[in-house]
């Protein structure tokens, strides 16, 4: 059986076979590709004459249909209708990479945050462009829009500091556009049960509850959440980096509240309601293992909104820190307790002089 690394080169070197006579000439890559959550994957290129960009196929999955007995050549047969079907075209994606190093002005609608956990992305976010945000840093993607007339398909490029200093702008920048950007496209608090209703619909049209005049309406018992997110319910995760929005939930719903990365699509509010931190944070791991892909997970790290501080921190060190000072205030200090001796023990002096001046003598 074929290792991994032999199975990319096995494909890369038939695939031509399966491929029309304009590929002839295709420039072959087989590379590892550090993904979000510093995943490594392992994909293939194909790029023709006069294209500009091409699409990664990734091979992981592909493997392991192979290990347990997919048949090699179908594979690469499978690797093939993936290239044709992604196929480049004149009109929209030709000329992508030249749009991506041109005039900035032209790509800041485009640009979007999405937010990370640096302890799952420590090697990719060595490479990109990031800001503090939180426990969480806020990296930036562009979408340059579809890579072929016929294909759903989105060319997305994460943006980096060499193309960061290319474009001739500032993070600063690139923070501000991004911002707004994603404003354009309409942060969004619902009802989850509209949501998982609106799952089954062709059009959601769940009420937006942030454009709602006063308190929000209590959530359904049986799912105690808002889902927090834009309407075409894509990065949602990056709205923790919108202050205003986090404090106009904070006004609605009337106090602090936790926000759950439920995943980097969106995010879950619940107001704060003495729920325990640490049950929420194991809900949250549990979800994230069972039904989250790497490729969309955020983080198990629940947050808890101080909605009077206008304060976002990781909500089981926020617990920890009020089960202290509940302690604290159960009991008294070292230092506090030493004052008190130290005034009994003046205030039975002055009740017993004749003690004091016993001591004195035989200080003398």
């Amino acid at each position: 059986m074929l290792d991994k690394r032999e199975f990319a080169e096995y494909i890369g070197e038939h695939i031509k076979e399966y491929l029309p006579p304009s590929f002839a000439n295709a420039e072959i890559q087989v590379r590892e590709v550090t993904k979000m959550n510093d995943e490594v994957r392992t994909g293939i290129s194909l790029m023709k004459d006069g294209e500009s960009i091409a699409p990664n196929i990734y091979i992981d999955e592909m493997y392991e249909d192979y290990r347990k007995g997919a048949d090699l050549d179908g594979i690469v047969g499978q690797v093939a209708d993936i290239r044709i079907e992604h196929a480049v075209g004149e009109d929209p994606a030709r000329g992508l990479k030249e749009k991506l190093l041109g005039d900035y002005e032209d790509l800041r609608g485009s640009i979007h945050g999405r937010l990370v956990d640096p302890d799952l992305n420590r090697k990719m976010l060595g490479e990109l462009v990031s800001r503090p945000c939180g426990e969480f840093a806020l990296t930036y993607q562009v979408d340059l829009g579809s890579m072929s007339g016929n294909s759903d398909t989105h060319a997305i490029v994460r943006v980096t500091k060499p193309l960061l200093k290319k474009w001739g702008v500032t993070e600063e920048d690139l923070y501000r556009d991004a911002l707004a950007a994603d404003k354009a496209r309409e942060p969004g608090l619902f009802g989850l049960a509209e949501i998982m209703n609106g799952l089954f619909e062709r059009e959601n049209t769940a009420v937006n509850l942030l454009n709602v005049d006063g308190p929000l309406p209590p959530p359904s018992p049986m799912f105690p959440f808002y889902v927090l997110t834009y309407r075409d319910r894509e990065l949602g995760c990056s709205i923790m980096a919108q202050e205003d929005v986090l404090a106009k939930i904070g006004e609605q719903i009337g106090g602090n509240y936790f926000v759950i990365p439920s995943s980097i699509q969106e995010l879950l509010i619940m107001r704060e309601d003495g729920s325990d931190a640490r049950m929420l944070t194991q809900m949250c791991r549990a979800v994230n293992e069972e039904e989250v892909s790497n490729e969309d997970l955020l983080s198990d790290k629940v947050q808890h909104y101080d909605a009077a501080e206008h304060r976002l921190e990781n909500a089981i060190a926020w617990q920890e820190a009020r089960e202290r000072a509940a302690e604290k205030g159960g009991r008294k200090s070292v230092l506090e307790g030493l004052e008190e001796k130290k005034t009994a023990a003046g205030e039975h002096r002055q009740a017993a002089p004749g003690i004091r001046e016993r001591r004195a003598e035989v200080s003398l």
